[in-house]
């Protein structure tokens, strides 16, 4: 977990300066709009989670951000859903839980169980360092995914996200 939010960022740099005059509640609804933006694109041609028919047009969590904080930012956490089974059907999360087991496994489910179990026993807290990273981090996603999705090779679009990823967590 440390290694999933361990800032790696640039201190001097007129983005983070700027961010780091805000509250921690308004980081993290800056942060929520970046990270939206690339579940969002990231499942977009992927239908929604829980009946696969949906468009994607929300972010939607298996456990819910508000009472799951460290859970908040978890991309196995949170998933393209349509409005319909997000909002109206409070997540769907009978087929939620079974879309997500085909998605990503059932272990990584199951690492996701004991992670919110986890933090239902002990709480989490969010720092400004850890969201301005988030923010840093999912903004930078989200327009590369953007851009990778109006080429027509996707399989270079997932080598160059994952490499992002591996260089955040390497850097640390």
């Amino acid at each position: 977990l440390s290694n999933l939010y361990a800032p790696v960022m640039d201190f001097n740099s007129k983005e983070v300066k700027k961010l780091s005059g805000k509250s921690v509640p308004a980081l993290i609804k800056i942060a929520t709009a970046h990270f939206n933006r690339w579940v969002r694109e990231r499942d977009r041609n992927k239908g929604c989670i829980s009946c696969s028919n949906g468009k994607v047009e929300q972010a939607g969590h298996f456990y819910s951000g508000g009472h799951h904080a460290g859970l908040r930012f978890n991309p196995d956490n949170v998933t393209g859903q349509c409005v319909r089974c997000n909002h109206f059907l409070s997540g769907n999360l009978i087929h939620y839980r079974q879309g997500l087991v085909k998605r990503i496994g059932e272990a990584r489910v199951e690492d996701l169980d004991n992670i919110a179990a986890y933090f239902k026993r002990t709480g989490y807290k969010w720092s400004r360092i850890m969201l301005i990273e988030v923010i840093l981090k999912y903004k930078a996603l989200a327009k590369s995914e953007k851009s990778c999705k109006s080429k027509k090779s996707e399989k270079s679009c997932k080598s160059k996200t994952l490499d992002f990823l591996t260089h955040q967590t390497k850097t640390i």
